[in-house]
């Protein structure tokens, strides 16, 4: 919060539970499990919990599905944008 009060840009890079889940089935980056399941299988629960708290502060939500140069250019446009 205090980021985009000081003039800042907060963007959420929104990713669908499945993705998530697949990458952290792939790689868990030592990654430790919160609770007795599996680091992937903790996924939804999770974001459900925490995903209001990241749109809410968000001035940009980003998909992580799309193409990083077209992410890329939306951090752009909304960076350019906050500061006219």
């Amino acid at each position: 919060v205090t980021l985009s009060a000081r003039g800042g840009l907060i963007a959420y890079l929104h990713a669908p539970v499945e993705l998530l889940q697949n990458r952290l089935r792939s790689r868990t980056g030592g990654r430790p499990s919160l609770s007795v399941k599996a680091v992937w299988e903790e996924v939804p629960e999770l974001l459900a919990q925490r995903e209001p708290l990241y749109r809410s502060l968000a001035g940009l939500v980003m998909d992580a599905t799309r193409p990083l140069e077209t992410q890329v250019a939306a951090l752009v446009l909304a960076v350019e944008n906050s500061h006219r």
